[in-house]
């Protein structure tokens, strides 16, 4: 599969992932455990690529993530569809 795919449990935990999710966000092998909080990997990614999202941080992102697409400054396009 050429996309990256992740799943989060109604807690915002990661259920599970593909190789290819890990590599295009340059995700260390401990922030694709099942178990791993959505907002820990946010955090990561943010911190790690110097950006904030739309011009929010992570932390302001958590509380808003039901259905949205956004891009980061690297001109990739984010997708996340929750159902609560």
């Amino acid at each position: 599969m050429s996309q990256g795919l992740c799943l989060f449990d109604a807690d915002k935990r990661l259920v599970i992932s593909n190789k290819r999710y890990q590599e295009m966000y340059r995700l260390p092998d401990e922030l694709v455990a099942p178990g791993t909080p959505l907002n820990r990997i946010l955090q990561h990614y943010a911190i790690a690529r110097s950006h904030q999202f739309d011009g929010r941080s992570a932390r302001q992102l958590m509380p808003t993530l039901r259905k949205q697409e956004f891009e980061p400054v690297d001109g990739r396009k984010i997708s996340f569809n929750a159902s609560r």
